[in-house]
């Protein structure tokens, strides 16, 4: 983490010699400020990887790197202001949705590919773990934990929300039943 006065100086903002101690009472606020955001957007960024690696290997899909955080500024008013804008992002959650969103796409295409006359589709994983506590649910689902769905089993015409689903192309079978 780069220190704030680093970043003063990246900003071009210099220290002066002189009215150094009003100067740096100036900033304090937004030093810790910037600071804070940065411890965010870093356990953030490291969320972002685990997350961005398990969509890797579960649905096939590359995305970026978060970029190191850059917030360019002139004055404290200013630095508060964008600061601000950071505090408020929550990065993790965006790829949560694209998760969402390929989960629905897979779910249509098992719908899609369902036979005539199928009357229930099953989406079940294995789980080898004897420490796993599986509960069923009202729905039917069985859940890993009281959490997760890890299986289903679904009428074709009437499909399921895929929202709580621990399933994944990569780690799911899909049965069809007449």
């Amino acid at each position: 983490m780069k220190e704030f006065y680093e970043v003063l100086k990246g900003n071009e903002i210099k220290i002066p010699c002189i009215f150094r101690k009003k100067f740096l009472q100036t900033w304090k606020p937004v030093a810790e400020r910037y600071n804070n955001v940065v411890k965010n957007w870093e356990e953030q960024k490291k969320l972002w990887e685990v997350k961005r690696q398990y969509i890797l290997k579960n649905w096939g899909k590359r995305i970026p790197q978060l970029p190191d955080l850059r917030i360019e500024f002139r004055n404290p008013k200013e630095a508060i202001q964008k600061i601000a804008e950071y505090e408020c992002v929550h990065v993790i959650k965006f790829l949560d949705m694209m998760e969402q969103t390929y989960r629905e796409k897979w779910l249509s295409k098992i719908i899609e590919q369902a036979p005539e006359g199928c009357n229930k589709i099953l989406v079940y994983m294995t789980i080898s773990s004897e420490k796993k506590e599986m509960l069923l649910d009202h729905n039917g689902n069985i859940r890993m934990n009281g959490f997760m769905i890890m299986a289903t089993a679904f009428d074709p015409k009437n499909p399921p929300s895929t929202e709580e689903w621990l399933m994944t192309p990569q780690n799911a079978t899909v049965e069809y039943v007449k």
